[in-house]
């Protein structure tokens, strides 16, 4: 497992966005926006003010694009959005998208699983059919919705593990 400065304070706010995420159900501002700013200032002091500030923001952006459909359609919340954005700001374009492949993996994992033990395959007709049920109805314990729903900060975390196992692009 790499042991590099990003991913040891990234990870350390990704535990407290986890377990906030877990007992409340959401990731607080207090948790993700430091992360961001650390992931900014880490790399503007290490590798120079404008490949540095290039390097987080473009990270940013690109993590926080990623999960701006499925928060549009429902499917997440906002603090995982923000939570994807302040990885991208320490690990980059590249990385960041690494992670999010890794998570969504996860998390499709996670949401077969609870859809097998709901058995909400019922009435399913097809491969696309599943797919959108998995993002239209957000597949995550039953909501305020009636929805099943999870953290999605559970499948980010064990991305950022295997991420941090198999190394980085």
């Amino acid at each position: 497992m790499s042991c590099d400065t990003p991913f040891f304070f990234s990870g350390l706010f990704l535990m407290a966005a986890l377990l906030t995420d877990i007992k409340w159900r959401r990731i607080p501002n207090w948790i993700t926006v430091p992360m961001l700013l650390g992931g900014i200032w880490y790399h503007v002091f290490h590798v120079g003010t404008v490949q540095g500030l290039y390097f987080a923001t473009e990270g940013l952006i690109v993590g926080f694009c990623l999960l701006l459909l499925p928060f549009l359609l429902g499917g997440m919340g906002g603090g995982d959005v923000k939570l994807f954005a302040a990885l991208g700001s320490w690990f980059g374009a590249q990385d960041i998208f690494q992670l999010f492949i890794y998570s969504a993996l996860f998390g499709g994992c996670i949401s077969i699983g609870i859809m097998l033990y709901r058995r909400e395959w019922a009435g399913v007709q097809s491969v696309w059919g599943d797919l959108r049920c998995m993002i239209y109805k957000g597949l995550m314990p039953e909501g305020k919705s009636g929805r099943i729903t999870f953290s999605y900060s559970i499948p980010t975390t064990m991305g950022f593990f295997l991420f941090g196992l198999v190394g980085r692009g």
